[in-house]
This record gives C-alpha cells, structure tokens and sequence, in this order.
C-alpha cells in the first residue's frame, strides 16, 4: 500500500507503507464532474423544444473518467 512521503523526498510523493521506499503507483483513476451552462441553441442545448424551464440557457452536467498507467522517467527519479 502506498501512502504520503512525509519527508518529502519521493519524486511521485508516495512510499510503501511497510518499508518506506518510493513507491510508484501502477494506475491512476480519476473522475470528475462538472457543472455549467450552455446557450439555448448552441450544440449542448440545441432543442429548445426540450428545454422545461423558460430561459436561453441549459444546465450541462459533465462526468469525465480515465484510467491511465503511470511511468516515471528514470533520469527524474532519484
């Protein structure tokens, strides 16, 4: 398991829990969620017919998500 460096000296910020060496996490997943508004008639809002709340705008509500395996550069790591 990998936890918080607290010295500060890991170049990924993460040991192992157990040993204290730098640890190098495998995979990152992450998600995120955003909110906004888009002008009526633009592509995210494009049928006002849909539209149930008088107004020239939509709420536009956003979840990205990835998955990405993580590689540290050996000249950086130290």
């Amino acid at each position: 398991m990998l936890v918080p460096d607290p010295s500060g000296k890991s170049p990924t910020g993460l040991v192992r829990r157990h040993n204290g060496a730098v640890g190098i996490p495998a995979v990152r997943h992450a998600t995120s969620q955003l909110q906004g508004v888009a002008a009526l008639g633009s592509s995210l809002c494009s049928v006002p017919q849909l539209v149930t709340v008088r107004g020239n705008e939509c709420t536009v509500i956003a979840t990205g998500t990835d998955d990405v395996q993580l590689v540290i550069d050996p000249k950086l790591a130290r």
